[in-house]
């Protein structure tokens, strides 16, 4: 068997850090931290783009799972006309973890 032994350098441009992929999903993470999302943002998450499929197929369902009243990661309207709030973190976290639960053959 041959080998071949290569040196390489590769200029990084100013202005550019190279890291690791694990401090990277860290940073990621601490900036996502608290932050607060709307409803097109999960929309945009799941790829769901009508309001009442997105409420009939995710919020309705899963409320005692999402609700930040039960311990969730979401912040129900008490009332019309009021939004819905996402902490982003968890909310991306449970996504992960509940993907396989969503009915994405809904008519």
């Amino acid at each position: 068997m041959q080998t071949l032994e290569v040196s390489l350098s590769v200029p990084v441009p100013d202005g550019m850090t190279l890291i690791n992929s694990i401090e990277l999903k860290e940073l990621k993470e601490t900036v996502s931290r608290g932050s607060v999302k709307n409803l097109k943002w999960f929309q945009d998450k799941l790829g769901i783009y009508s309001h009442d499929d997105i409420r009939e197929v995710v919020l309705i369902p899963y409320r005692d799972e999402l609700d930040i009243e039960f311990g969730g990661c979401v912040v129900y309207p008490e009332r019309s006309g009021q939004p819905y709030k996402f902490l982003q973190n968890k909310t991306e976290e449970w996504i992960e973890q509940n993907f396989h639960k969503i009915n994405w053959r809904r008519k």
